[in-house]
């Protein structure tokens, strides 16, 4: 097989979004539209007259080009129109312009067991609100209760400015505090392409306790971003939140997406409304520059 390296210029959009899609794992992170407001100049392997590609989200790190997963990009690796074999996966692996590297790979690229699993935990909602209810668990039913018994309003709007500065005020230490600004050009950018559905939970007083960012491509629903209150997260809003979004939403043939979390009590929350866990794997080259380099950060 032979693999070609394109620089952005060169690549065909259309043939390369027609691989993405109709292969059994397209998703959103990885359409040509969705790169550019990612990795900008993002570069491509492709074979076969775009029958197999690879996006590459090259950036210049330490004074190298290195490829490093973008920020909003969960997940990329290899897609294909075909069927991906452990063979044409070597291959592309192989063929990787650059040796340093930290990406993550799709669920249809697990070839290699050695390579580390990240959790994305995603809820099938082609069944009625009732069964998926039934499938709460104990904690999430636990916090839905606690949620009843506090006066919350459900809003199904809110305008996108709004939910900046909620985020803004209490980002607290979430990495996101350092992104606002990268993050606000990023919905900006795909705002033109995609629909974006934002809603929250206010109180008596009609303060925002709980806003989330909710962004649908084809069949699937991205759970991209949300932020609470302090009263927020002591009244369950939140669950209270995704509770009526799900409801709103179940006996559609529709896939909502949680987006991860590697975090052990994020994950938690997530198995408790039924969601299932989708791992993927992550794919790194000279990793212990990547190590290096965050403990020089924390250090400092």
């Amino acid at each position: 097989m032979k693999i070609h390296f394109l620089r952005y210029k060169n690549i065909d959009f259309e043939a390369y979004n027609r691989c993405v899609e109709n292969s059994p794992f397209a998703t959103m992170y990885a359409l040509s539209w969705y790169l550019d407001a990612v990795s900008p100049q993002w570069e491509l392997l492709m074979a076969e007259d775009y029958r197999y590609v690879m996006p590459l989200p090259v950036k210049r790190k330490w004074g190298l080009r290195v490829l490093v997963q973008p920020l909003f990009c969960q997940q990329l690796g290899i897609f294909s129109s075909g069927t991906l074999s452990a063979e044409v996966y070597r291959a592309f692996v192989s063929a990787l312009p650059y040796r340093i590297c930290r990406m993550h790979f799709n669920p249809g690229n697990r070839f290699d067991s050695a390579l580390p699993l990240r959790n994305n935990y995603c809820l099938d909602l082609n069944h009625p609100y009732t069964y998926i209810r039934g499938n709460y668990g104990s904690n999430f039913v636990r916090n839905l209760r606690k949620a009843g018994k506090e006066n919350l309003f459900p809003e199904m709007a809110t305008e996108w400015r709004v939910f900046l500065e909620v985020l803004k005020t209490n980002a607290g230490e979430r990495p996101i505090r350092h992104q606002l600004k990268a993050f606000e050009a990023f919905i900006e950018q795909i705002g033109k392409q995609v629909k974006i559905e934002i809603r929250s939970v206010k109180d008596e007083r009609a303060t925002i306790l709980s806003s989330a960012l909710f962004v649908r491509w084809k069949r699937r629903i991205y759970y991209l971003m949300s932020v609470s209150t302090a009263e927020g997260k002591e009244k369950q809003s939140m669950a209270f939140l995704l509770d009526k979004f799900l409801e709103d939403h179940a006996g559609n043939e529709l896939v909502f997406d949680c987006e991860g979390s590697s975090l052990p009590g994020v994950a938690r929350f997530y198995a408790g409304m039924g969601a299932v866990n989708e791992c993927f794997p992550e794919f790194s080259g000279c990793g212990f520059l990547f190590a290096a380099a965050a403990f020089v950060k924390k250090l400092r």
